[in-house]
């Protein structure tokens, strides 16, 4: 029943996800491969196949939501995260000195926001809304845990929106977005401690709900993703007889003519600045970065310790390193044997 009277809906959303699977083969090809494999492909699947498993599983439990209009906007949510998303990579890949982090913290912003005026209109239910255990048994609690919890939720986005422009704009996204999820479970669980005051009997808690099982199976492809991305990232600096190439995983390579450098220099203990996009888990630093010294730079470092600063014509300046200091300053001797011939 669900499936047929939303089936116009779901296809539509489904058709949104997959645009830029079909926008990758019109757009010109760049050397930016990675980040177009993620935004062409890897996302849109992704975000395709945890679409119809949450529609899977809302069929069967159903959505706790009346309105027609409710339910095809909760349904738009995950196109329209996606499509932001892939845009913003888009963005980096044609345009690699835009800052697109403004880009995904705004439509983070509004997701709350309307995330934060849905929740008040879900009755009980097991899909979604806050489901903490006294408020999937006490319609009161959950009554109130969607109410409150949907202010605090649209607090939080306003809060995020407004600090989307200013450059500490995605940690104050991550630490709300925090908050948000730990005050909505606080605020069902000291309401459920009045209710016991006033006589409310609530069920011990029992042994683990199999029902809890399919949101993980939901979470596990998320998981391995972020799990890869984490892992992968790496790079090697190859110095050939003509060219320095810096052979990157999930970002750009970055390949300079011996003829472009116009100098190289040992830099002790250089700070990276903010990364603008890229890479940057396990002390590895890759992709373009901001700091006061050189502006926008490109960066391949595996420390945020000694490296080589290289000045070239046509790609700016490129900071790199070796993993000790005693195998960038090898690097250093042999990039300037090569200048030297």
């Amino acid at each position: 029943m669900f499936l047929k009277t939303y089936r116009k809906d779901l296809l539509i959303d489904s058709v949104l996800m997959l645009l830029p699977i079909a926008l990758g083969y019109i757009l010109p090809n760049t050397k930016e491969e990675p980040l177009r494999t993620i935004w062409q492909f890897v996302l849109p699947l992704l975000s395709l196949l945890i679409f119809w498993l949450i529609i899977w599983i809302g069929k069967k439990k159903g959505f706790g939501i009346d309105k027609p209009q409710t339910i095809r906007w909760l349904l738009f949510l995950q196109p329209l995260l996606t499509l932001s998303i892939c845009s913003m990579l888009i963005g980096l890949e044609y345009f690699p000195d835009w800052n697109g982090e403004v880009i995904v913290n705004g439509i983070t912003a509004l997701i709350f926001i309307g995330i934060g005026n849905i929740l008040p209109k879900i009755s009980q239910n097991e899909m979604i809304g806050i489901r903490t255990r006294c408020a999937l048994e006490n319609k009161e609690n959950w009554n109130y845990s969607q109410r409150v919890g949907g202010r605090i939720w649209v607090a939080c986005g306003i809060v995020m929106l407004g600090a989307s422009f200013f450059p500490f704009g995605i940690g104050v996204t991550i630490v709300l977005a925090l908050l948000a999820s730990v005050l909505t479970i606080y605020i069902s669980w000291r309401y459920a401690q009045k209710q016991k005051e006033k006589g409310v009997v609530f069920r011990d808690p029992g042994s683990f709900d199999r029902k809890q099982l399919w949101w993980i199976l939901l979470l596990v492809p998320i998981f391995l993703i972020v799990l890869a991305v984490i892992m992968l990232g790496n790079y090697t600096i190859d110095v050939g007889e003509r060219t320095i190439h810096f052979d990157a995983n999930l970002v750009s390579d970055t390949v300079i003519p011996y003829d472009e450098i116009e100098s190289v220099e040992f830099a002790p203990n250089l700070s990276p600045g903010k990364r603008v996009n890229g890479y940057d888990a396990r002390n590895t630093l890759m992709g373009t970065f901001e700091n006061i010294p050189y502006g926008r730079y490109s960066r391949y470092t595996k420390s945020n310790g000694d490296v080589l600063v290289i000045q070239t014509k046509e790609n700016g300046i490129v900071v790199c390193n070796e993993e000790t200091e005693s195998q960038t300053k090898a690097l250093l001797h042999k990039i300037k044997s090569h200048l030297s011939k």
